[in-house]
């Protein structure tokens, strides 16, 4: 069954796919320790297609990128993480499994490749009209409890919810006005008209010397 893309899935490939170098400043709302220490030179997209290969549509990534965490190593080589991207603008308690999919799947291409897989850190970028609400670890999605799960498959979520961040935050997070533009237009987009316009026309102000988001 084919899948036809949503203007939010085109938009958010647009301002974070290939082509774009905007991916880390995404990851840097991330609360975790290392996406303060992301080299974003590092960054590299694998094809989000051919990881879903064999899988349904709606099983196929958004995003897909390599990045390497600065100081740290294994064997004495640059540690390297696989950042598997997805966003969505309304609740999907499937996701759990679509990840789980997508990280076996990415893992088997490797191996099928001959190279050793690479960790791998699902992430999820919701931009609802309410704060996520669905389990953040895939036991809690089969509702089971912590010591039932002891041994099992399991991995947690990380979610980048823009409906808790604070629009100062993103602003002092990510100074880049595309991204920053982008992400206050996904967070907001719930919004009435005019309160989303105050929003985007209050950024546009802010923007000084590099107006190329305006030519885009």
């Amino acid at each position: 069954m084919t899948t036809t893309p949503t203007p939010h899935d085109s938009f958010f490939k647009d301002v974070f796919g290939p082509g774009k170098a905007n991916l880390p400043a995404l990851l840097s709302l991330l609360d975790a320790p290392f996406a303060s220490r992301i080299d974003p030179s590092s960054l590299t997209f694998l094809s989000g297609e051919t990881i879903g290969e064999g899988l349904a549509t709606s099983f196929r990534s958004d995003l897909v990128g390599s990045l390497l965490v600065a100081d740290a190593t294994v064997d004495g080589k640059p540690l390297e993480f696989v950042f598997l991207v997805e966003h969505k603008s309304s609740p999907a308690r499937d996701i759990q499994f679509k990840l789980a999919c997508l990280v076996t799947a990415l893992w088997a291409r490797f191996l099928r490749e001959g190279k050793p897989p690479l960790p791998v850190v699902p992430i999820l970028i919701h931009h609802g009209k309410s704060p996520w609400n669905q389990p953040l670890r895939l036991y809690e999605t089969l509702g089971l409890r912590p010591e039932l799960a002891t041994g099992m498959l399991d991995y947690a979520l990380h979610v980048i919810d823009l409906t808790r961040i604070e629009d100062d935050e993103i602003r002092r997070k990510i100074p880049d006005p595309e991204p920053q533009m982008s992400l206050a237009a996904m967070k907001h987009i719930h919004d009435p008209l005019p309160a989303f316009l105050r929003v985007m026309a209050d950024l546009l102000k802010e923007i000084e010397e590099n107006r190329d988001i305006l030519l885009s």
